[in-house]
């Protein structure tokens, strides 16, 4: 894919935004406590996204970055 900020490339990456993308990461933690929290950093997200994780481990719900 050609430098989209080079002259007029960014005509010729338009259909990235135009398709679907899936990002799938596995990865193991230690179970936290009952009632705790935790923060699951996500270095490679660029505007919006959602966050799936499974029903058991975030309390059944959808979490939305931005």
């Amino acid at each position: 894919m050609p430098d989209p900020h080079l002259g007029d490339n960014a005509r010729r990456c338009y259909w990235v935004t135009a398709r679907e993308w899936w990002l799938r990461r596995e990865f193991l933690c230690d179970p936290a406590p009952a009632g705790a929290c935790a923060d699951l950093c996500l270095d490679v997200v660029d505007g919006q996204c959602t966050v799936l994780l499974p029903a058991d481990s975030a309390g059944g719900r959808h979490m939305l970055a931005r």
